[in-house]
């Protein structure tokens, strides 16, 4: 096992969606109106690459910094998607007024590379982005959107 226990078991804690449509205690981030526009900015292309870009940034500052840990990138990826599969999907409560395959596949992106981040956290440059992402789990918010101009602008939450 690559993946440190006390890392799924925080995962595990987790009370997912708890605190949604909630005023966030968060000055850098916006919230959105509901769950339909939380779907709208889930599906948006902008933060589609947000977070594609922040994978691909971690993923390429290791192969340049890091060659040797790099090389088990494809392990830690496969085992954290064993991971949420077989472990945590279960426990992604369904909601009304959204896309629910959509909310669960960006969640899934998201634990994915927080577990990444968190396997070769000694080794990046922080702040790490997907811990960000995580702490808003956390508080019961789902992270679904970026309004400015990457990496400018504000985190929009529900």
């Amino acid at each position: 096992m690559k993946i440190s226990k006390l890392t799924k078991d925080k995962l595990l804690e987790i009370k997912w969606f708890s605190s949604i449509g909630e005023k966030v205690d968060f000055t850098d981030m916006i919230l959105a109106n509901s769950l339909n526009e939380t779907g709208e900015f889930l599906a948006a292309p902008e933060w589609e690459n947000v977070t594609l870009e922040e994978s691909n940034e971690m993923s390429a500052y290791l192969a340049d910094k890091f060659t040797d840990a790099y090389q088990h990138w494809n392990d830690v990826a496969k085992e954290a998607k064993l991971f949420f599969e077989n472990d945590l999907k279960g426990k992604i409560p369904h909601l009304n007024d959204i896309d629910n395959t959509l909310l669960v596949q960006c969640v899934e992106w998201d634990v994915t590379h927080y577990l990444i981040e968190d396997f070769y956290k000694e080794k990046l440059k922080k702040p790490l982005f997907f811990y960000k992402l995580l702490s808003i789990y956390e508080c019961g918010h789902i992270p679904c959107g970026w309004l400015g101009e990457w990496p400018n602008g504000k985190l929009v939450v529900y």
